[in-house]
This record gives C-alpha cells, structure tokens and sequence, in this order.
C-alpha cells in the first residue's frame, strides 16, 4: 500500500491571487486616507490662521513689547509679528506656524491689532482651500474672531 503525501502549503496560482486581492485593497485605502487627509487639511489652516489671529490680538491687549501686533499670510506661512504693519515688524519676535502644502489662501492678507484694545484696523475675511474643501476665518471690526470650517 502506497502512502500518497498530504499537500502542504499554497500552490503558486493561489499566492498570486492573494497577492493580488491585497494591492487592489492596498491601492483603495491610500487613496481614500489621501482624500481624508486633504479634506482635514483646509479645516486645520482655519485653526492656524484662527489661532494666530487670537494670539496677535492677545499679544496686542497685553502690550507685549509695547507695540501692535499682527497677522499675515506669506509664503506658505501663517506669522504673527510684532509691529503696527508686516513691512514695519520686528522680525526677530515673529512667530511662524506652517500651513499645510495643499492650501491655497484668498482674501485679506494682513490683519493689524491696536495695542491695548486689541481693535482691527478693518474688518477682514480670509478663506483657505484647496480641491477637497474650504474653511474661513473672519474678523469684525469690533475684533471677534469666527472660523467656519
């Protein structure tokens, strides 16, 4: 009586099948999490641009330095400065925070806040996007601050 020997492990067809089925669910979660990721992103730039305008006006109330305070948009950058304008700060006492790569700004791009009231010198809107979603960030001229993502 010959024994026949059990079969042990996959045969390659059944490998390549696997493998296969896990790309293509590969390929379907990346590219979903890139979406995710690019429609979290325009909401966090509100909350940057939200913050630093706080902490402008905060720095301007308190007379921190004795000086305004401010905040601009450039290059890529959201800067809160010390200064009655961007052009005339003191670029040693600003403080940079990053905005996402995927984010496009439109709107008011500098908002200047008077020491010790921390009053706007106007109203401004700003607005960051990019393909998957949109968030904005206004300040009135009595100076609340709103981020609607």
């Amino acid at each position: 009586m010959t024994r026949v020997p059990a079969h042990r492990g996959y045969s390659l067809p059944e490998l390549l099948v696997v493998l296969a089925i896990v790309a293509v669910i590969g390929s379907v979660v990346v590219s979903g999490y890139r979406t995710v990721r690019l429609v979290g992103d325009a909401r966090h730039a509100g909350f940057i641009v939200a913050d630093a305008l706080r902490e402008a006006q905060d720095r301007a109330l308190n007379e921190e330095y004795d000086s305004a305070w401010g905040e601009t948009i450039a290059g890529g950058n959201v800067v809160v400065f010390s200064g009655a304008t961007y052009a005339t700060r003191t670029s040693s006492r600003d403080h940079i925070y990053p905005l996402p790569s995927s984010i496009t700004a439109a709107g008011t791009a500098e908002v200047d806040f008077a020491k010790f009231t921390g009053v706007p010198a106007a109203a401004a809107t700003t607005t960051l996007s990019n393909t998957y979603g949109t968030s904005t960030v206004t300040v009135s001229t009595g100076g609340a601050i709103s981020h609607t993502p």
